[in-house]
């Protein structure tokens, strides 16, 4: 810097824009302090960024200013929050598929390819036995080969005491109370599911699905009925299936299209000349004293 500083001064001097400096006396120059003592450091907060960042924008994150980088990694870790209380919610309900599985075998056989056919067979079990009791007890029995109750025997000739029947409509009612709970939290979930992927927000605040409130039940119906399982898709697909908003983006395509269009018409009647040879690289000295020469003239 002090090499600079000489030669800006000595073109100054040159073209008669200042006075020569004065010569110092040493002895009455006075060493100016330093800013900093030796032992003064000066803390600069080094924040992380968020691990969902690629490369490129892990790069940039340290040139934003603190208050954005604490903001981007408190919004990271309460999305990070959120998935894990769901992943825990999905873990919880592990054990359903663990049945289901160690009787994989035998209900395929039987038709059940899908965990949800086999609830919904014993959910329509139940059903018939609020409303026929008995001639549901004998379509069971013929199902699984057992020789059917006739219709004017009581139970206890029959052999199925009191206490088989108590037991019978005890698992029916735990199977009935259990299919609605997770009826109902199956319905909850994709209702949290679906709110938060509408509240997504870019690093400026401003929503990363614009039109997700017109398209908020084709997205539910979605995923409700099995026919996408993931909500990214399902938004996509609602898309076009709202009227207004399918029309809304065909308008912005054919717009983007045609701007697409006239800018590469522009470019191919652009005048094209020769490429100019690049500059030879100057020294510090002849570079202040070109631009010296260029501020007289």
């Amino acid at each position: 810097m002090s090499e600079l500083r000489e030669e800006i001064e000595r073109q100054f001097v040159a073209y008669g824009l200042i006075e020569p400096p004065a010569e110092i006396d040493a002895s009455t120059t006075k060493t100016p302090s330093a800013p900093f003592s030796k032992d003064e450091t000066i803390m600069v907060e080094n924040i992380e960024a968020p691990a969902s960042f690629d490369e490129k924008f892990a790069a940039d994150f340290k040139n934003l200013p603190p208050e954005w980088q604490h903001f981007l990694r408190a919004h990271e870790a309460k999305i990070n929050q959120s998935i894990d209380e769901y992943v825990n919610k999905l873990q919880s309900y592990a054990w359903v598929d663990r049945v289901f599985a160690e009787h994989k075998e035998r209900l395929h056989q039987q038709g059940f390819e899908k965990l949800e056919r086999w609830f919904e067979g014993l959910a329509a079990i139940d059903a018939c036995m609020q409303q026929k009791p008995a001639e549901t007890l004998n379509a069971i029995a013929i199902c699984y080969g057992v020789k059917p109750v006739a219709k004017n025997t009581d139970a206890a000739s029959s052999g199925i005491t009191q206490e088989v029947i108590g037991r019978l409509c005890d698992l029916e009612r735990d199977y009935h109370d259990l299919r609605e709970h997770m009826q109902r939290e199956q319905y909850q979930r994709l209702v949290d599911l679906v709110t938060m992927f509408g509240n997504q927000t870019d690093a400026s605040g401003q929503p990363l699905h614009p039109y997700f409130n017109e398209v908020k039940q084709q997205v539910f119906n979605l995923l409700q009925t099995g026919t996408v399982n993931d909500v990214s898709e399902a938004y996509e697909q609602a898309l076009w299936l709202h009227p207004a908003v399918r029309e809304e983006l065909i308008k912005q395509k054919i717009s983007s299209a045609a701007v697409e269009a006239q800018k590469a018409k522009q470019a191919s009647f652009a005048p094209k000349g020769k490429a100019e040879a690049p500059e030879k690289e100057l020294t510090l000295r002849e570079e202040i004293a070109k631009n010296m020469a260029a501020f007289m003239d």
